[in-house]
């Protein structure tokens, strides 16, 4: 039987298994959970904490045969063999083709073993795509090569035989600790699991009543799973405190606050301690465990000397051999032991290379690319800890938050640390569609609610004493869901210190918001000081270099192209194309050197041929009416908001808005659209619907990658529209959100916030938002922040 146990605190967990009679096994997704556990348990309790691995590698040896097992493969050793047969059977020796399979191969495994069901799944990739992942799947298959994810299938198939070792523990009590997400091949072994043992699995409540049918905990329900409420108390009120800080003063911030107020533990907003954020923390004799990769800097120069020697010619591999064998001697009598052992591991995997295939002659590019990666997954990975007997603080990253009780914690949270991104939203809309049949998928805000209970344990559980970044409640969607019903008080502000300062001092003048437009309210977001600048001050240099086109104007000119054809051809005509970019490249200073005014044409063709050829099949297949650089303009509050949108594409039940980028920097997920931190499309949206253009009609929103269509990225709850788009165009990463009316309402609120701050900021500091910001920013050389 599966049981899963709800709870409002994970003390509510640990206080029923004290009360239980029957000895039980806790297995835990990693060792870190498993050292949590392990602490959190009663002295006298019976019960013991093992990972998942461990388990599993258990499990394996005592119901199946050693011979039976010799074909178990780790990560690096698949990797290698899938590449020396790739090569074999004379497959492109592409390694990023090879990479994508692989990675392809490796989730999708997790699903199913199943040959029918991945050939669905990959309907809705390439056909060489689709064909690669196929083709290393049944080599795996017609080997008996055992991965991570056949292990489970393995296991769960010999659980339900029935005929089992007379040893084996058949009844047993068996805890599912600390799993945040739970595979399919996962769940599966559970359902077998509790054939029978008894399974229990400990989980949020309130998580678990937010959940929706694709989560994991969801799936429980399909197995007839008993679900019991263990909660001891409900959870009351939760109340924090907090102070913010301006953007880079982290560090002055928390040793002001170490100089009036005291605190055991520091707790930073990032999912792993780096090197980088330890030295960022002003406290002496700061206990703390990191991980750290010491072969990092030795594994790069390594890589980039073998790539730079493949990129002039192919090479022997019995001199290579021998020029590594060298290498390790020279090493050892330096004492660089470092070097020794990745050079050890590199003639191992030269070695293994090498007698997967007599072929393996002459190394190309190809060959050093697997050799590398497959000697990256073996590299050690090294954690330190402070050891010191004087350590009276202690650093902790998000991982760490359960381990916190009963003590006084300083809580930073700066926009530097990414504790709180969600995963989620990798697939198109018709794989996870496919995929949540199959198995759960995993949820960036299923995640964040996870995130959400156990902030609010840690905040219930201990005196903590919060430092936000300012602006970073205001601005962060995700930040928001974690810290949704927790009231927040500010209390007293840290002064920020004394600088001094080598340039004149900015005079802000005081101006009146009048008008506003979705590049000015982003240009805030991004960085008051720039704004101020840029629309007030009108001090930010408008640079020209005469010898080169500036990308804004290759943007300008690039959406001329495509609206001009729009306006004389309804099908695609290659002279008229030709005609309209020779047109606008008449335009161009005759100073550009001809090297030049090749790079320009041959930028223009290339990013505006294709997007014309996508926006003409996207035009008949829904029968859309194009408005180029649609203006709009509304007052609302006393502001007047205005703009022109890139394309205004709708019918008469559809509208889609659209914006041409030069590449994909800013969109690179679902989750960076939906996130607002890039509010022009949002910003469009809220007008069109103020000005009642979007009455009656489903909506979608995206941009249009020029330089690779395929890159374009469009959301929306149009889900019709959505996949005739997919189906007739090269614009591949759509997605349905089913939330669309929440997270329209979500931007709304956010927008306002930012417009007041913007309306009432008598200061304009300058506090870029990411040292994208500063890098792209025409006066960072001499603004008082002093670059990024």
């Amino acid at each position: 039987m599966i049981r899963l146990l709800l709870h409002n605190k994970t003390d509510d967990f640990f206080k029923f298994l004290e009360n239980q009679k029957e000895e039980c096994l806790i297995i835990t997704p990693n060792p870190r959970i498993a050292d949590l556990v392990r602490k959190r348990l009663h002295v006298e309790s019976s019960a013991a904490s093992i990972t998942i691995s461990k388990f599993m590698k258990d499990e394996l040896s005592m119901l199946f045969a050693l011979e039976e097992l010799e074909n178990y493969r780790g990560k690096s050793e698949i990797l290698m063999l899938l590449g020396a047969i790739w090569k074999k059977l004379g497959a492109e020796a592409n390694y990023i083709q090879f990479q994508k399979s692989f990675s392809l191969l490796t989730e999708f495994r997790s699903y199913s073993m199943n040959e029918s069901v991945l050939e669905t799944i990959l309907e809705n990739y390439s056909e060489k795509t689709a064909q690669a992942v196929l083709w290393s799947h049944r080599i795996l298959e017609n080997l008996n090569i055992i991965d991570e994810h056949k292990s489970y299938f393995m296991l769960a198939e010999r659980l339900r035989s029935g005929d089992l070792p007379p040893n084996y523990i058949k009844e047993r009590q068996l805890v599912f600790y600390g799993f945040d997400f739970v595979t399919a091949s996962q769940l599966d072994l559970l359902k077998a699991l509790s054939i029978r043992s008894d399974v229990l699995i400990p989980f949020y409540k309130d998580v678990y009543e937010r959940s929706q049918g694709t989560d994991w905990v969801k799936w429980l329900e399909d197995f007839k799973c008993q679900i019991e409420d263990i909660t001891q108390n409900e959870m009351s009120e939760i109340k924090a405190n907090y102070t913010h800080f301006s953007k880079g003063y982290l560090a002055h911030t928390i040793a002001e606050y170490e100089k009036k107020y005291s605190f055991t533990h520091l707790l930073v907003g990032d999912k792993n301690i780096s090197r980088e954020i330890a030295q960022e923390i002003p406290v002496e004799n700061l206990g703390l465990k990191i991980s750290v990769d010491i072969f990092e800097d030795p594994y790069n120069k390594l890589t980039e000397q073998l790539r730079n020697k493949i990129s002039v010619q192919s090479f022997d591999i019995e001199q290579f051999v021998n020029e590594t064998q060298e290498y390790i001697k020279k090493y050892s009598e330096a004492k660089n032991f470092r070097m020794v052992k990745l050079n050890l591991l590199l003639l191992t995997k030269i070695n293994e290379w090498k007698e997967l295939s007599d072929e393996h002659l002459k190394l190309d590019d190809f060959d050093i690319e697997i050799i590398l990666e497959s000697l990256k997954l073996d590299l050690p990975r090294i954690n330190l800890t402070t050891l010191s007997s004087n350590t009276q603080k202690y650093l902790h990253d998000l991982s760490g938050i359960e381990s916190l009780k009963n003590d006084s914690v300083l809580f930073a949270l700066s926009s530097a640390h990414s504790g709180f991104s969600g995963v989620g939203g990798q697939y198109s809309e018709n794989v996870e569609k496919y995929l949540s049949s199959v198995g759960p998928i995993r949820r960036a805000d299923f995640d964040l609610d996870i995130m959400h209970s156990k902030v609010k344990e840690f905040l219930s559980s201990n005196d903590v004493m919060m430092i936000f970044e300012k602006g970073l409640l205001e601005e962060d969607s995700r930040l928001n869901k974690v810290f949704r019903g927790i009231l927040l008080e500010l209390k007293e502000k840290i002064s920020l210190p004394k600088v001094n300062k080598y340039i004149t001092p900015l005079k802000i003048e005081s101006s009146e918001l009048k008008k506003l437009s979705a590049s000015r309210l982003q240009s805030y977001k991004d960085c008051p000081r720039k704004y101020y600048l840029n629309y007030i001050g009108k001090l930010s240099p408008n640079i020209v270099m005469a010898s080169q086109v500036s990308p804004m104007e290759l943007g300008r000119m690039e959406h001329a192209i495509i609206e001009q054809f729009f306006k004389k051809y309804n099908e695609w005509s290659e002279n008229g194309f030709k005609e309209i970019v020779m047109s606008e490249m008449k335009n161009l200073s005759e100073s550009l050197a001809r090297e030049e005014h090749q790079r320009v044409g041959i930028e223009l063709t290339a990013y505006t041929q294709s997007a014309i050829l996508n926006l003409l099949a996207l035009k008949n297949s829904l029968d859309l009416n194009y408005e180029f650089e649609k203006p709009f303009q509304i007052e609302n509050d006393g502001i007047i908001h205005s703009g022109s949108i890139d394309l205004y594409a709708s019918n008469s039940t559809s509208a889609i808005i659209l914006d041409f980028k030069r590449s994909a920097r800013l969109f690179t997920s679902y989750e960076s659209l939906m996130s607002y931190d890039q509010i022009q499309l949002w910003y469009y949206l809220e007008r069109l619907k103020q000005l009642d253009i979007l009455k009656d009609k489903n909506v979608s929103i995206g941009y249009i990658d020029l330089s690779d269509n395929q890159n374009s990225r469009l959301i929306g709850n149009d889900k019709e529209v959505l996949e005739i788009i997919k189906e007739n165009t090269s614009f591949k990463n759509l997605k349905v959100v089913e939330t669309w009316d929440d997270i329209s309402t979500e931007y709304i609120d956010i927008e306002k916030r930012l417009i007041e701050k913007l309306d009432t900021d008598s200061h304009f500091y300058a506090s870029p938002k990411d040292s994208n910001v500063c890098s792209f920013c025409a006066i960072r050389s001499v603004c008082d922040r002093g670059g990024f």
